[in-house]
């Protein structure tokens, strides 16, 4: 009996060795390049552009020589395009209205073809509204200083809505003697979004329920962190939306203070930002999840398993979109 036992253990053993030394056919010459075709085309502007980038075994290669690129809304042609790329876009001229169908066409020398379509979607309903106040907080053991920013739109809609926020801060120093400013140093730029607390306060609360539904519409806590500044409208169907959320905002460190004291002006600093909220599509939507997921810590390349983002780009890969937005600009000077 024993003897049986040992030999269907052995036969097994056996089975298991061959099924795991087995050579699976695997050619990489097989895995031909593709066109990429990238664009995000903003409503609100009339010149736009066109990302254009290769398929290798490794990562994206640039597009050698002219592509031809084909521009229709609502089937009707309006640009064609004989252009190489400059650093890896080409631009075009279109005036897009919403509910406009916008279809690209392009091909390189090699005969790679591809296109794409999306539909421009409403524009968030104004006026924008935007506040900001200073803000501090501790981060690795560290005081941290930053700008707090409020902001409001009533987009009220029975539907579901996906929207896109973009804030961008230009920071400036100067100083400003007998009313006349003069410039410090070169400008910096600071739009990375961190999120402090609840950002949408639709009743104007912060949720304090972690287990709540849709808590943490922005991605904070144990979600993914949420890079691309989507969210939508669950929380604020019918209804007007309020956004709160911070930006670091670093001192200008490109100039001596001693001379500055020694000049015997005012010094300031200014921090002139813009929001925008961008009513984007569905897809989209979907699309700017799955890059959260992929450019956040909780993903990892040799644990998780592969991720495939979506494409809408046929003969090839990418993802084309229309947006359309509504924007604030607002300056403050702080003094040193």
């Amino acid at each position: 009996m024993i003897n049986k036992i040992l030999s269907s253990l052995g036969l097994l053993i056996g089975i298991l060795l061959v099924s795991c030394t087995e050579e699976i056919p695997f050619d990489k010459n097989d895995n031909k390049p593709t066109l990429i075709m990238n664009a995000v085309v903003n409503a609100t502007q009339t010149n736009h552009y066109v990302y254009f980038a290769l398929t290798d075994q490794t990562k994206p290669v640039a597009v050698s020589g002219d592509i031809t690129l084909s521009v229709y809304v609502n089937d009707v042609i309006q640009e064609t395009i004989i252009a190489p790329t400059t650093e890896g876009r080409i631009s075009f001229p279109c005036v897009l209205q919403q509910g406009d169908v916008l279809r690209l066409e392009a091909t390189d020398i090699q005969n790679h073809q591809v296109s794409a379509e999306s539909i421009v979607p409403q524009a968030p309903n104004g006026p924008l509204t935007l506040r900001v106040e200073d803000y501090s907080w501790v981060g690795d053991d560290i005081e941290k200083k930053g700008l707090k920013y409020m902001v409001s739109f009533d987009d009220s809609s029975s539907e579901l809505r996906y929207y896109r926020l973009q804030s961008l801060v230009k920071i400036e120093s100067y100083t400003l003697q007998g009313g006349v400013k003069s410039s410090i140093g070169t400008p910096q730029w600071a739009n990375t979004i961190l999120i402090v607390d609840d950002a949408i306060l639709s009743d104007g609360h912060p949720r304090s329920n972690p287990d709540a539904e849709d808590y943490d519409l922005m991605g904070t806590m144990d979600y993914d962190p949420n890079l691309m500044g989507i969210f939508d409208n669950k929380r604020f169907k019918n209804s007007s939306c309020s956004l709160s959320y911070v930006i670091a905002t670093p001192q200008m460190q490109d100039y001596s203070s001693s001379e500055v004291i020694s000049s015997g002006d005012d010094t300031y600093t200014s921090y002139t930002t813009t929001v925008s909220i961008q009513k984007i599509t569905s897809a989209a939507y979907r699309y700017y999840q799955l890059l959260n997921k992929l450019k956040g810590d909780n993903y990892s390349e040799m644990i998780n398993e592969p991720i495939e983002v979506p494409s809408n780009v046929l003969g090839g890969t990418g993802f084309v979109t229309c947006i359309n937005e509504i924007n604030a600009t607002l300056t403050t000077d702080k003094a040193f």
